[in-house]
């Protein structure tokens, strides 16, 4: 299995007992350190090692993604942290890749989009997304044309999004897509969101 720490500070943190490659996790706001753990006992170990605190604290998040070799044992999360500064493309449509292929006998289970703070500014009127999966006619299986102008937690919606479908994800890699009405995405001045994509290993 894989922890993804994501560090809400701008300096490094750690290092920290229990983690493999020394156990810093790298300086920078919404910045991603991923760790290989071997097991469940790893992964206990590492939270008791600090790891814990600093979560408890705020200054850090985490998920854990599948592997392969992560047969059946829990529920695993594919996470995008998207801020308004994230969105730099001078036209009006953006994708927002996880960069991660899931891996084979990777199984839909759920999806999650929360929006924190609204998506607005400039002279854009409206902010919408789909969530789904790199490929052709697999953008929009997650959330079809959802607005993020609104804070507001949901879980998937639209008229080609089936976000509770079991269907076979493996090797497919998890993607947002931000559409704008009346100004680019880069125009955006506010807005940050988090999207999730659950999924058990087989």
């Amino acid at each position: 299995m894989k922890l993804v720490v994501i560090n809400a500070l701008a300096t490094s943190l750690g290092p920290f007992q229990g983690l493999p490659s020394g156990g810093v996790v790298k300086a920078g706001v919404n910045q991603q350190t991923v760790f290989d753990l071997d097991d469940e006992d790893q992964l206990e170990q590492a939270l008791n090692g600090g790891l814990g605190d600093a979560i408890d604290d705020g200054d850090v998040s985490v998920f854990v993604r599948g592997d392969s070799n992560d047969l059946g044992q829990r529920l695993y999360c594919e996470r995008i942290t998207l801020g308004h500064e994230d969105l730099t493309d001078a036209d009006t449509s953006q994708v927002i890749s996880s960069g991660y292929e899931l891996p084979e006998g990777a199984i839909q289970a759920g999806y999650r989009k929360n929006v924190s703070v609204a998506f607005a500014g400039g002279a854009v009127s409206a902010v919408t997304v789909d969530g789904g999966f790199a490929g052709a006619g697999a953008g929009d299986l997650l959330d079809d044309g959802q607005s993020i102008a609104a804070a507001a937690e949901t879980f998937g919606a639209g008229a080609n999004a089936t976000p509770l479908v079991r269907r076979d994800i493996g090797g497919k890699t998890f993607q947002v897509k931000v559409d704008s009405v009346d100004g680019d995405v880069a125009d955006l001045t506010a807005g940050a969101a988090v999207f999730e994509l659950f999924y058990f290993v087989r």
